[in-house]
């Protein structure tokens, strides 16, 4: 996670940087937000055994598709 924090803070500075012609009282503030990592996420569950999803799920109106785009 601190990876991606810091690419986000690298590209908000870059795109400060870049910006400071035109916008140059233009302020960018990055902060961390308490996020969750992902081992610690709760599924909601809500939806379980309610939603069925066919098998050929994937390959549904496939003919249909090729047809129109000519395959």
């Amino acid at each position: 996670m601190n990876d991606v924090l810091r690419e986000l803070v690298r590209l908000s500075n870059q795109s400060r940087r870049e910006r400071r012609g035109l916008y140059p009282n233009f302020p960018v503030k990055v902060i961390a937000l308490n996020v969750l990592e992902p081992s610690q996420m709760k599924r909601r569950g809500f939806l379980t055994g309610q939603v069925v999803v066919p098998t050929d799920f994937n390959r549904v109106g496939s003919a249909e598709i090729e047809q129109l785009f000519g395959l």
